[in-house]
């Protein structure tokens, strides 16, 4: 199948490189001058590419990705599900989940409703929505 790799910044030499590879390259810079101060521009506008992946029929998206990316797009409302395994290790601390707090109060708190769970070898699997995800009409 294709791959696609969105990108904020556009490197002409790189965008070739991997266009000679057969990958799509969509250039979808961030938003500046934000309200809170943050310049977003060298990030991608996640609601844009989610809006540019619904436009290419592509209804269904898997992220593996660290607590940032998680964060941001739980933040902006643009996650319906959660797909998590846990391994049976205690390893201290370390990175969250998703970095999108700090909550005020536990009724703060994003509500996810389990719906599925299953051991596998070791490891437990757990999927959980996000409560109100289910429509994301707030996108288009």
């Amino acid at each position: 199948r294709k791959v696609l790799i969105y990108c904020a910044i556009g490197d002409m030499a790189k965008k070739a490189a991997l266009e000679a590879q057969g990958a799509e390259v969509v250039l979808m810079p961030g938003r500046t001058g934000l309200a809170d101060k943050v310049d977003l521009a060298d990030k991608v506008d996640l609601a844009d590419m989610m809006r540019d992946l619904g436009a290419r029929e592509i209804n269904e998206v898997h992220v593996e990705s660290g607590h940032k990316l998680n964060g941001s797009l739980l933040r902006e409302g643009l996650i319906d599900e959660w797909l998590v395994y846990i391994a049976p290790k205690l390893m201290g601390s370390g990175r969250s989940l998703a970095q999108f707090g700090p909550i005020a109060a536990l009724g703060d708190a994003q509500p996810l409703v389990f719906t599925d769970f299953c051991q596998i070898g070791p490891d437990l699997r757990i999927v959980a929505q996000v409560l109100g995800a289910a429509d994301f009409a707030r996108i288009s």
